[in-house]
């Protein structure tokens, strides 16, 4: 019998450990300048999917980022420089606001999460009221959940702030949690390195 329990899942990049000190210490001066506590909750990454399936999925979802990254993808370089902001709106709401690093090259990630997404959306399971989540353009949050008052007073100065690193991906992460009523913590699943041929063109059959 098929286990129904769905799961959130959550596919990314790691940074290397100098760019993750940096964001860790940036994350840490918003929170105390600003008190943006959202800001020091997830650990940096670079997020390439979120997407909620059926504990059954699993082991199909592994079989596809195994195949991916063990025939096509390759290790490339990922450029940072300056900040940005994202600006959501719901509703009625007040606006809030996404803080981060952005990414200067972003071809290569780009095709890996078209691909990612294009095999995965034929085997997708995931119930109707959890919208998959690919990013449209890589980045590195620094501060998320930011009101319009924390907004105001933080992008004037942090607009004008420089920052310029870069690292070497050469592989990708997946987590999950629980979907239910219990809050609670990502759990590590498995990591995947990036030892293809770098051909991101090529179009694979999976099952």
């Amino acid at each position: 019998m098929k286990n129904l329990e769905f799961y959130e899942l959550l596919l990314f990049i790691p940074v290397s450990d100098h760019i993750y000190s940096d964001a860790e210490k940036i994350k840490e001066q918003f929170k105390q300048d600003y008190g943006c506590n959202d800001t020091v909750i997830s650990k940096p990454h670079i997020s390439i999917s979120n997407i909620v399936q059926p504990q059954y999925m699993e082991k199909k979802l592994i079989g596809i980022y195994n195949r991916l990254s063990s025939e096509t993808f390759t290790p490339f370089e990922i450029i940072f420089s300056g900040f940005k902001y994202f600006k959501h709106v719901r509703g009625a709401s007040s606006p809030t606001y996404t803080i981060y690093i952005q990414v200067i090259n972003n071809s290569v990630f780009s095709e890996i999460s078209k691909l990612i997404k294009s095999s995965v959306n034929a085997k997708s399971f995931g119930k109707k009221k959890f919208k998959p989540y690919y990013p449209e353009e890589p980045h590195l949050t620094i501060a998320k959940k930011i009101s319009q008052q924390q907004f105001n007073e933080c992008w004037p100065v942090w607009k004008e702030k420089k920052f310029t690193s870069s690292f070497i991906a050469d592989g990708m992460q997946l987590l999950k949690r629980k979907i239910d009523n219990i809050p609670r913590k990502y759990e590590a699943v498995q990591c995947f390195s990036f030892t293809g041929d770098g051909n991101l063109n090529t179009q694979l059959e999976f099952f």
